[in-house]
């Protein structure tokens, strides 16, 4: 088992330096416009790169780095696919960067949280109506925004629900990282 953990970890960092050369541009450009897209996953960032620089990663470091290591590859390449088809550059995407943040924070709470078929569904169109606005460059008002958070909070209940970027952020503080 320790032979196999090691192999994944090698595997898995060599993926993820690979990557992050190849992402380094839009990185830098998000991390340095200083973007609400990056506030919102600057602690998914802070430990994938704490975790990178350790010489070794036990089993649960190597699940949290493959866990950021999804996470934030997914969010680059829909950042990307905005770009490429609907955006001028960055600034012009960072501009809608709440819209962008929650409709995130939907797709978080869709994958994340067990609903029952009909709320899958109300929340997969609010979401598919964001990414509308996205595509159209508009913001999402706050009357809209409003009713889908409490839709949320109804589907919600009394149940637990911890966002992934807020379980990253505690994993940031248990670090020390901020």
């Amino acid at each position: 088992m320790v032979l196999s953990t090691k192999l994944d970890m090698l595997d898995i960092v060599k993926d993820y330096s690979y990557w992050a050369e190849e992402k380094r541009e839009i990185i830098s450009q998000i991390k340095e416009s200083e973007s609400l897209i990056y506030f919102r996953n600057q602690s998914v960032f802070n430990v994938l790169d704490y975790l990178i620089g350790k010489d070794q990663l036990d089993e649960d470091e190597l699940h949290i780095f493959e866990t950021a290591f999804i996470y934030i590859d997914k969010r680059i390449f829909q950042i990307e696919n905005y770009l490429f088809n609907h955006f001028d550059d960055f600034a012009q995407f960072d501009e809608l960067s709440a819209t962008f943040n929650f409709m995130c924070d939907l797709e978080d709470f869709l994958f994340d949280f067990d609903m029952n078929d009909e709320d899958e569904e109300r929340i997969r169109n609010h979401i598919m109506d964001i990414e509308d606005l996205l595509v159209d460059h508009k913001q999402i008002d706050n009357s809209n925004y409003e009713v889908i958070k409490e839709e949320m909070n109804l589907i919600i209940g009394t149940e637990d629900y911890i966002p992934i970027v807020t379980i990253f952020t505690q994993i940031t503080e248990n670090l020390n990282l901020i």
